[in-house]
């Protein structure tokens, strides 16, 4: 298996390698916009679960501050008494 995959990249670099000097500058274009997208993509995702952490932390705080809130009537009920 290990094998198969070093011929398939040696075969990629040999493309690569006989490209004419346009084609590469298109094919580096290409490399680099995909790169871009692809850091893009992972920075929007990092964000996003950021985002959702941030949303799950105020649910909890709000949950939170229901619970004390009972408990604070509990015991405000308990020392009437």
């Amino acid at each position: 298996m290990l094998l198969w995959h070093v011929q398939v990249v040696e075969d990629e670099q040999q493309e690569v390698m006989e490209m004419g000097d346009r084609q590469y500058r298109k094919f580096a274009r290409d490399c680099a916009r995909t790169r871009a997208e692809v850091a893009r993509a992972a920075e929007k995702a990092r964000a996003d679960k950021a985002a959702e952490r941030a949303q799950d932390v105020k649910r909890f705080k709000g949950i939170m501050q229901v619970c004390w809130a009972v408990v604070g009537g509990v015991v405000a009920g308990c020392s009437r008494l």
